[in-house]
Formats: structure tokens, sequence, C-alpha cells
């Protein structure tokens, strides 16, 4: 009897190894069919891309401070002259139209300073269908000398802020945080003129 039973023992050894076997490479498929599919999932997430551009419009008199044009929105919040880009239109050009058409300033009035540029990158919804995007702002800077006739189109107002200290940036500019970071570059780039990108992710629903 013992020897029959040592002998069933030894032929149920394979089969524990086999099913253990078949058990690990279904688990593996399992897991490896989770993960693809978990890809593909956040795939299908992924937001679709936006681009504005615009100009920080900036005005440097021979006597005081620089100024930089606000657009004030209905209330009070400073905002500025940018807009979507046009398929197949340079990201400039969008710039120099969205100007014009916001605040009436002619694009032969704008002088473009090319080592400057300003990215913000950040969360927010269309305005038309209310659906998650992100979005990237570009703001390029441009001189423009006085005197500057400022017609508006969507915005009940404006403003030309004094380009001072961080301070002074944070209490105008706190409403727009693409704006803020943008005069805060700005006023880096005065002091190291160099060529700088700056860009800011921030999960805001507007600016």
């Amino acid at each position: 009897m013992a020897k029959k039973g040592s002998s069933r023992s030894k032929t149920s050894l394979p089969l524990a190894a086999a099913s253990s076997s078949k058990k690990a490479q279904k688990k593996a498929h399992k897991k490896k069919a989770k993960a693809k599919k978990a890809k593909q999932k956040a795939s299908s997430r992924a937001l679709p891309s936006v681009l504005s551009c615009g100009v920080l419009v900036v005005q440097r008199p021979p006597h005081g401070r620089p100024v930089v044009l606000a657009l004030l929105r209905a209330d009070g919040s400073p905002d500025l002259p940018k807009g979507h880009v046009k398929p197949g239109e340079r990201d400039k050009d969008a710039a120099l139209r969205e100007l014009f058409e916001e605040a009436g300033i002619a694009p032969e009035r704008v002088r473009f300073d090319d080592a400057f540029t300003f990215e913000s990158r950040y969360r927010t919804r269309n305005k038309k269908t209310r659906l998650p995007v992100m979005k990237t702002v570009r703001l390029f800077l441009g001189y423009v000398t006085a005197p500057v006739v400022v017609s508006l189109s969507d915005h009940g107002d404006y403003a030309w802020l004094p380009l001072e200290d961080d301070e002074h940036l944070e209490r105008e500019l706190h409403d727009n945080p693409t704006f803020l970071g943008a005069a805060r570059a700005l006023l880096q780039h005065w002091q190291t003129p160099t060529t700088l990108v700056s860009r800011a992710t921030k999960a805001r629903a507007s600016h």
C-alpha cells in the first residue's frame, strides 16, 4: 500500500507543476491585457491642444517707466490681446491680427523684439463646446511709440500698466497668471537680454 501511495505521489507532482505554470501564464496574460487596455484608455483621454497667440504691447517713454497694454474685462480683470491661430496662419501674423481686431493697433505700429517669447500652457475648456482642452498661449513682445490710439472691440476698457517691481505686478495682475508670468519674464529679459521662453502649467479655465 505504501508503494502504491508513493507511486501516486510521484505521478501527481508533474501535473501540479504543469497546473501552476498554466496559472502563472494566465495571470501574466491578464496583466498584460489589463496594461494594454489602460494604455488605450489613457490615449483616448488625451486632450486636444489649442494654440493662442498674442502681443505683449509695451511703450518705453524717454522719461518714466515702461508701460504695458492691458485690456480690461467687464469685471475689471486684465487681459491680453490674443486669440486662436487660424489654419495655415503663422504665429506672429495671428498675434498681429488679434491685436488689430481687439485693440485697433495696426501691425505697422508694432516693432517685435525677436529675443523674447513667453509661453503658458494650462488645461481649460473650449468656450463653445465646454469640453476640456490643453491650451498654449504664446506671447510676443511688441514695442509701440506714442501716441497710440486704442480702439476696443470685445473689452470694456483698457489701461497702460507700469512695469515696476514684482510686488506691483502681483497686485495688478494676480487675476491673470499668464499676464503676470509674462510681465515678470519681461523684467528678467531686460536685465539679461537673451532668448527667453518661459512655460507655465496652470489649471485655469480662463486667460
